[in-house]
């Protein structure tokens, strides 16, 4: 294959905490998944992920906080005109900012929080079973 055919794309892969900029741990959605789920009756255990989660979710906010001003500033390229006297739409401006080393980052934060939020719920709720289930048992 020669070089100017190589595929570019960046591999599917889980994006790793380093890989968005988090300061807390090396996990990724699949490792906490597993663990919520090995944990589903083990409330200590439950609490402990919750706060490790959150931990993290706090600091992924404020790095998706950090681009979402960066893609502000970003914007500015829509008053630029092109060579035909045209400033870009929107979505072309949205997509161009996407294609920044930033603005990927910022779009796999957010993917990322919002598997974060549906992991919170998932231990939320086995925290709930867990105490209907203990009630029962007295």
């Amino acid at each position: 294959m020669s070089e100017e055919h190589k595929d570019t794309t960046p591999e599917a892969k889980t994006p790793q905490s380093e890989d968005l900029g988090a300061k807390t741990t090396s996990k990724n959605l699949k490792d906490y998944g597993r663990e919520v789920f090995m944990a589903k009756n083990d409330p200590e255990g439950l609490a402990d992920l919750h706060l490790e989660i959150s931990m993290q979710y706090a600091s992924l906010t404020e790095d998706y906080v950090n681009l979402k001003l960066q893609r502000a500033n970003f914007w500015q390229v829509k008053e630029k005109k092109d060579e035909n006297g045209k400033k870009p739409s929107d979505k072309a401006v949205e997509n161009m900012w996407l294609l920044t080393p930033a603005g990927g980052k910022m779009e796999k934060i957010k993917y990322y929080l919002d598997g974060m939020e549906k992991l919170i719920g998932a231990i939320k709720t086995a925290s709930v079973v867990n105490s209907l289930m203990a009630n029962n048992k007295l």
